[in-house]
């Protein structure tokens, strides 16, 4: 296992390069342009509001709503509120969005992958589907779960369910902690690609994958 580990090890090296380099160059999207185009146009929002036909029922984003975007990945149990290590972030002009109702709203930000997942006065999500890396059936894999690093299994249907839910930090001599994101939060592009998935996060057993996963989280 730890031969495997030391075999890719220049893999890793350059996932977290190539993280580095990614992040750094993210942006943030400003919902200005949305109201008007440089070249007089009405922009993304202006053609949205002529498509759409305003009812008197319709909910609409106020100053009061909350606005959050999320990540839905396929091989993770659990939305993830998305942050500059996962996606590019988007800077919400929420000012920029007052009066919009979901129709509106939602062929925004499907320009960005997003589609509308609740959308009341008080709350509105948006939701981005990430297919990620395609497991094989009966197998186990790295993954996260909430905070935690955990083990899941893919079973024959392509249903996965957590198998492993604490795995031991190797740094802790008193064997008392477990991995974390927190741990690796910082290490390029590890974070991102445990929640997308990757060939060489996938075994046949559980044991080979916490012995996977401690040794490269703890290096």
């Amino acid at each position: 296992m730890i031969e495997r580990y030391k075999k890719n090890k220049g893999l890793y090296i350059f996932i977290a390069s190539v993280g580095i380099i990614v992040f750094l160059l993210s942006y943030t999207v400003s919902i200005a342009f949305l109201r008007s185009s440089k070249d007089g146009g009405a922009g993304i929002l202006g053609e949205a509001s002529q498509a759409s036909f305003l009812n008197m029922n319709d909910v609409l984003i106020s100053d009061k709503s909350n606005i959050e975007f999320m990540l839905n990945y396929k091989n993770s149990l659990g939305k993830v509120k998305i942050n500059d290590k996962l996606d590019k972030t988007i800077n919400v002009e929420k000012d920029n969005l007052i009066g919009l109702n979901q129709e509106q709203a939602e062929k925004i930000f499907s320009s960005f992958g997003y589609k509308v997942e609740k959308f009341t006065k008080e709350d509105i999500i948006f939701v981005k589907d990430i297919e990620g890396y395609s497991y094989k059936e009966d197998s186990c894999f790295i993954g996260i779960k909430d905070e935690n690093i955990v083990i899941y299994n893919k079973d024959s249907n392509g249903t996965i369910k957590v198998v492993e839910e604490k795995i031991l930090n190797p740094k802790d001599d008193s064997g008392q902690s477990y991995l974390k994101i927190n741990d690796i939060e910082n290490r390029g592009n590890l974070l991102r690609t445990f929640y997308e998935g990757h060939k060489d996060y996938q075994f046949s057993n559980i044991q080979e994958a916490m012995e996977y996963a401690q040794a490269l989280c703890s290096t």
